[in-house]
């Protein structure tokens, strides 16, 4: 069973870098309550600069496992070019929580998949619930690559939430990341 992002705040409140959940569990701590559907896992974000911080915080306790097409790898000391990990406790089968790696430049948040699409990376997590959090758009965006049925429902969840210039912050990133025809553009109006 992966942790809830309570746990895993438990477990990372005394790590001294900037982190926060992501994901679907970002949508319902944004959005409340705190659990509206059921979370495959939790997502952890991190800036990939601080990845070696991150290894270096976990280990020994832990195992590191980096993501890239399909394939695990356990961490040999750098990032690389993955941008996702998973984590669990030394010798258990189960994966506890999943890392994903983040980039900034010059003071801006990068979108990884189109490097055009940027945020001032200062702004990037807030407090939710007592949480440190990613922006309700940025996660949405990330959600908007090729979404299924849990997307469209964290879309439909998260739009009151936005303000006018999260919205159109975020159709404009859709658009210029996914084509002007994405079909949430229209919803997010």
């Amino acid at each position: 069973m992966t942790h809830t992002p309570a746990r895993v705040a438990r477990l990372l409140r005394a790590a001294t870098l900037p982190w926060a959940i992501g994901g679907g569990w970002a949508v319902d701590l944004w959005c409340g309550p705190w659990a509206r559907r059921d979370h495959a896992d939790t997502d952890v974000v991190v800036w990939a600069d601080d990845a070696a911080a991150v290894a270096e915080f976990l280990l020994p306790g832990w195992e590191i496992h980096l993501v890239e097409g399909g394939e695990f790898t356990p961490w040999a000391g750098s990032l690389g070019t993955a941008h996702q990990a998973w984590v669990r406790w030394a010798g258990n089968e189960k994966w506890a929580f999943e890392v994903l790696f983040e980039q900034r430049d010059r003071g801006a948040w990068v979108y990884r998949r189109d490097h055009r699409v940027r945020r001032p990376a200062s702004g990037l997590i807030r407090s939710v619930r007592d949480l440190p959090v990613i922006e309700l758009p940025v996660v949405l965006l990330y959600k908007a690559k090729d979404p299924g049925p849990t997307d469209h429902g964290d879309l439909t969840a998260a739009l009151p939430f936005l303000d006018r210039r999260d919205r159109t912050w975020l159709a404009g990133a859709i658009s210029t990341a996914h084509g002007s025809d994405h079909p949430w553009i229209s919803r997010i109006g």
